[in-house]
């Protein structure tokens, strides 16, 4: 197979270029091809027009034999440009020279080649050298297919994990909208909201902890199980422990590995002018009632995936024995309008300020801005410019506007 491979051999000296041609083709090496000069050879290469390759597509090479020291622009030069090419950088460059002498050689190899030989050549010698470099070109390639490969699923995988988050929710009574921005390719963050009645809507924010594939797939696990689960249950506590019976019973008792994740569950029931919260473990929550001043939505109970998996104790039951957890819910009422901005810690690290301080601004940005929409924009689009986060960023804004 490597006896197919295309060598380019790059040399001023015709006598030395007919004379490594001659040892290939003895080889069984039969794809040769040649250049007198680097800017012959970038041409070939298509990096630079020139000559008869203008305007013709560069045929692909997969070696070049180079001399270190040429007229006009010399080996290392050239395999420095090749290493500016995202196409041809890892092109192996064997250089050949004259020189010996070792700060040449160094030279050489921090310009981007990957060995070298010293003239006069020995057939045996390039041979062997040829084998390892073509085998390294070999091996090069394969990687480089897998990661366009994988990068490929990565991207599938990433649309349909956007194609799960439930699209903006705006009527006369109430608005919800949320956003996400992914540190990598895909997220350990979900948001999620559903109308369960006529006048009551349920919402949660989830967070899990880590990045990557690992997150993803815990949080498609958990994004499988809440439309069944907040449909059925109105309670933002029985949301989160039966979140935290599937993590333990999934995770910990079946696979042995712990994960948890954050969560903040908010059921609005519009006929009763009421929110129900509980916070796992999550950010603080902002929530403006009337317009009044800002109400944090704080964490009542550890994590999910941290708590015993055993049910939900409602409010005002007997706790029983000291195994159950207790989740009692924050409940607020309101009686003209309500604005709601839930956010996931990656918000908190961008602004790189403590919760409370961070709370504190979001809550004049509830102030100040009127829709939904507005909150979301106001506080991503800023983070969108910059584009560099460390991790994962959501949001879910909220708005009951009053009568």
């Amino acid at each position: 197979m490597m006896k197919k491979s295309h060598i380019l051999v790059v040399d001023d000296d015709k006598v030395f270029r007919c004379l490594i041609t001659k040892i290939l083709n003895r080889a069984g090496y039969a794809h040769i091809s040649t250049a007198s000069s680097a800017e012959e050879a970038l041409g070939f290469l298509g990096l630079i027009a020139s000559g008869d390759q203008k305007g013709q597509k560069p045929e692909p090479v997969d070696l070049i034999l180079m001399d270190m020291l040429m007229p006009g622009m010399s080996g290392i030069e050239m395999c420095r440009c090749l290493q500016q090419d995202e196409q041809l950088r890892f092109l192996p460059v064997i250089m050949v020279t004259a020189e010996d002498r070792r700060e040449y050689i160094q030279e050489a190899l921090d310009g981007g080649a990957v060995d070298y030989i010293v003239k006069p050549v020995e057939a045996v010698v390039l041979q062997a050298r040829l084998r390892v470099a073509l085998r390294l070109k070999k091996e090069m390639d394969r990687r480089i297919r897998r990661e366009m490969e994988i990068q490929q699923q990565l991207h599938l995988a990433r649309r349909l994990q956007e194609g799960l988050m439930p699209g903006p929710l705006c009527n006369p009574e109430i608005a919800i909208t949320g956003a996400a921005l992914y540190s990598e390719k895909l997220t350990g963050d979900l948001y999620y909201w559903v109308q369960v009645s006529p006048l009551c809507y349920g919402v949660i924010l989830v967070d899990v902890m880590g990045h990557g594939i690992p997150s993803a797939l815990v949080c498609m696990s958990i994004r499988s199980l809440l439309a069944g689960i907040m449909t059925y249950s109105r309670d933002p506590g029985e949301v989160i422990q039966e979140l935290n019976r599937h993590m333990v019973q999934l995770y910990r008792k079946r696979t042995g590995t712990s994960y948890y994740l954050t969560a903040v569950c908010l059921f609005v029931d519009l006929e009763k002018r009421q929110i129900t919260c509980v916070s796992a473990g999550h950010p603080p929550g902002i929530c403006l009632i009337d317009d009044g001043e800002p109400v944090l939505l704080e964490s009542s109970c550890p994590p999910v995936g941290m708590m015993p998996a055993v049910p939900v104790v409602r409010r005002g039951a007997p706790l029983g024995t000291d195994r159950y957890i207790h989740t009692p819910p924050l409940v607020l009422h309101y009686q003209h309008s309500a604005k709601i901005l839930l956010y996931t810690d990656g918000l908190v690290d961008y602004c790189g300020q403590s919760y409370q301080e961070t709370a504190k601004v979001l809550a004049r940005v509830l102030h100040e801005e009127r829709s939904a929409d507005d909150f979301v924009d106001y506080i991503m689009e800023p983070i969108r410019v910059r584009q560099r986060i460390t991790d994962d960023i959501s949001l879910i804004a909220m708005n009951i506007p009053g009568p």
